[in-house]
């Protein structure tokens, strides 16, 4: 009976791992740091942006949209705002990452 009391709380501990884990290998695990970011958005708005780990991101704009965040496996997807959800591919660069659908430039964030 020991061995199956024990059960419940190893699969939910596996659990918690795995999407850690797939969280903490997405790029977009990298912007959760605490700090503001300087973001240009795909239609050329610049505003400041924070990750949070909960998913949720602060906004420091003239119109701050309400956003959330969501990594990928090569990214993350923002949801929110006048263009409801865009998922970009993040690529590091010398002072942050862009954010590209496909070919197209959407996102630009700097340090």
């Amino acid at each position: 009976m020991t061995v199956l009391k024990h059960r419940p709380r190893a699969l939910v501990l596996c659990c918690l791992m795995a999407t850690t884990t797939a969280i903490a290998e997405s790029p977009a695990s990298q912007l959760v740091t605490g700090e503001f970011w300087s973001a240009t958005l795909n239609r050329g708005q610049q505003v400041r942006l924070k990750f949070n780990a909960d998913g949720t991101i602060d906004v420091r704009a003239l119109f701050a949209p309400r956003l959330t965040w969501t990594a990928t496996d090569d990214g993350l997807c923002l949801t929110g705002g006048p263009g409801g959800t865009m998922c970009a591919t993040l690529f590091p660069t010398e002072t942050g990452f862009i954010g590209l659908d496909g070919e197209t430039l959407i996102l630009r964030l700097d340090r």
